[in-house]
């Protein structure tokens, strides 16, 4: 694990993130986004290993995120990146939910902990990286 990215409107958010993760994991680079259009031409600038992506933000939803990356890594050619959505809650039985669910690699409801985390990065194949104190 090198460079994660993580999007969400709440700065709070991002820093309880940052923090949980850094206390985890050596030598990773954490870029940070406050929205969908900041996130989106990050995305596309900078190969991140992963990226938390809120769901629920102003001007650019995290499924409209999704949907425009996909496009642009099908277009260029790309490996599809590793995005985990990030939701203060996520009902199973929406179809707009499950088309959604479908693009990302995972998900995980809020509040995010440690064990979160670890179970992501995990199925995204970097354990590796961990650092156990």
């Amino acid at each position: 694990m090198e460079r994660i990215l993580i999007v969400d409107d709440v700065d709070l958010n991002r820093k309880i993130l940052k923090y949980l993760f850094k206390s985890i994991y050596n030598n990773v680079i954490i870029d940070e986004a406050e929205n969908g259009i900041i996130a989106l031409q990050m995305m596309k600038n900078e190969n991140y290993d992963l990226t938390f992506l809120d769901i629920h933000m102003p001007k650019m939803n995290g499924d409209e995120v999704v949907k425009k990356f996909r496009e642009f890594e099908n277009k260029n050619s790309k490996d599809r990146s590793n995005i985990i959505a990030l939701s203060g809650s996520l009902e199973e039985n929406n179809d707009y939910d499950k088309n959604f669910l479908h693009m990302v690699t995972d998900y995980m409801i809020k509040p995010i902990t440690k064990d979160k985390i670890l179970k992501a990065v995990k199925m995204c194949g970097y354990s590796k990286s961990v650092r156990f104190e």
